[in-house]
């Protein structure tokens, strides 16, 4: 809203994103190809997307490098189930739900816990 002289501005709260959710990949060799990295940057695309239709959260960024990527998101911890769910169309829609791990953390503090694959066994990393 555009402030004028007989009426102030509205303000809105900025929501808080304090839970982080992590979209893991594996990629070729050490660092990927480029066509893995496009790849990725279509992910975020997407969720960026998501994220303007739905503001419970925001893409923050990514990786690449020892054999994974990632794509890093802040999200509203009431909502962490709704990122899960849109993530989890995403992956099933590009057939790559067999090989995505995606993981969430409460906070920036907290250890993330592996949300998908449920049977996931191995220790979860970003290193």
């Amino acid at each position: 809203m555009i402030a004028s002289k007989s009426q102030p501005a509205v303000v809105h709260p900025q929501p808080t994103f304090s839970g982080e959710m992590v979209l893991q990949l594996p990629c070729s060799g050490r660092l990927g190809t480029d066509e893995e990295l496009y790849f990725r940057h279509g992910i975020q695309d997407i969720m960026t997307d998501f994220f303007e239709l739905e503001p419970v959260g925001k893409v923050t960024g990514g990786d690449i490098g020892r054999g994974t990527m990632n794509i890093f998101m802040t999200v509203a911890p009431e909502a962490h189930e709704k990122v899960l769910t849109a993530l989890l169309q995403v992956i099933n829609v590009l057939k790559i739900a067999d090989i995505a791990v995606i993981a969430y953390a409460v906070n920036v503090n907290a250890e993330l816990e592996v949300l998908w694959p449920k049977d996931y066994a191995d220790a979860f990393s970003l290193l």
